[in-house]
C-alpha cells in the first residue's frame, strides 16, 4: 500500500491510497503523484482599471491598456523581503516572462528608490512596468473592494 498526503493552504491534507502487488525480493518503481487542490481561487480584490488614480508609470501607460495578455500588480518594499526575493526569482525567470506576454507592474509609494534598487539589481525588461502609487489609491481601492 502506498499512502501520500498533501497539505494544502487551510490546513486540510489531501491524501490517496494505492494497493500493489509487490513479491519476495522484488522491487518496483512507483511514479508517486500527489493530489492538488481543485477548488476555484478565491477572488482577493477588485480594482477599477479604468479610474484615473495619481499612479505615474513608465511611459504614463494606462493600466486598462496592459490587459490583453494578462497582467499582474504587485505593491512593493523595494529594500525588504519578499520584495528582493521575488526580484531574484525574476532575474532567473526572465526569459519564460518575456515569452508569456502579460505584464508586471510593480507599484511602490516612492519610485525614486524602486529606480535605485533595480539599477542596484540590473533587472529590467519590457514587460515589467514600475509605477508610483504615491497616495496608495490604487492600494486602497483594492483593499476596499474586497469587503
Amino acid at each position: 500500500m502506498l499512502v501520500t498526503g498533501n497539505r494544502i493552504s487551510d490546513s486540510k491534507i489531501l491524501s490517496s491510497i494505492s494497493f500493489f502487488k509487490l513479491s519476495e525480493k522484488e522491487h518496483k518503481t512507483l511514479k508517486i503523484e500527489l493530489r492538488k487542490e481543485i477548488s476555484p481561487p478565491e477572488i482577493l480584490g477588485k480594482i477599477d482599471l479604468k479610474q484615473k488614480y495619481s499612479c505615474r508609470i513608465k511611459n504614463q501607460i494606462c493600466l486598462d491598456s496592459l490587459l490583453k495578455n494578462g497582467m499582474v500588480i504587485s505593491w512593493i518594499e523595494p529594500d525588504k523581503e519578499p520584495t528582493k526575493h521575488i526580484f531574484k526569482r525574476f532575474k532567473a525567470v526572465k526569459s519564460e516572462l518575456n515569452n508569456w506576454g502579460g505584464y508586471f507592474v510593480f507599484l511602490t509609494t516612492n519610485l525614486k528608490r524602486t529606480i535605485i534598487s533595480i539599477i542596484r539589481n540590473k533587472w529590467t525588461t519590457s514587460k515589467i512596468l514600475f509605477g508610483a502609487d504615491i497616495k496608495s489609491e490604487i492600494l486602497s481601492s483594492v483593499v476596499e473592494g474586497r469587503r
